[in-house]
């Protein structure tokens, strides 16, 4: 599976999102997440990728490529 697959997974899981309405461009606000879905996501590809993820980096994530990116960096 690739990254954006595996990060579409964790959103649709995390943030109660079809996973047919995710897409590389998607942004946070467009998939109507709340902060405390944000913080789900982040612990669910914090468990994913085995990286911590700390809440500033959170709060940079804007879109699912942003999301993509923390993973494939160091990759």
């Amino acid at each position: 599976m690739d990254v954006f697959h595996e990060v579409k997974s964790i959103v649709a899981k995390y943030g109660h999102v079809d996973p047919d309405d995710i897409t590389l461009d998607s942004t946070v606000d467009s998939l109507g997440l709340d902060s405390l879905s944000v913080i789900d996501i982040g612990v669910g590809i914090e468990e994913h990728s085995g990286r911590q993820v700390d809440q500033e980096q959170i709060d940079s994530f804007t879109s699912i490529r942003d999301m993509v990116n923390f993973i494939e960096q160091d990759s």
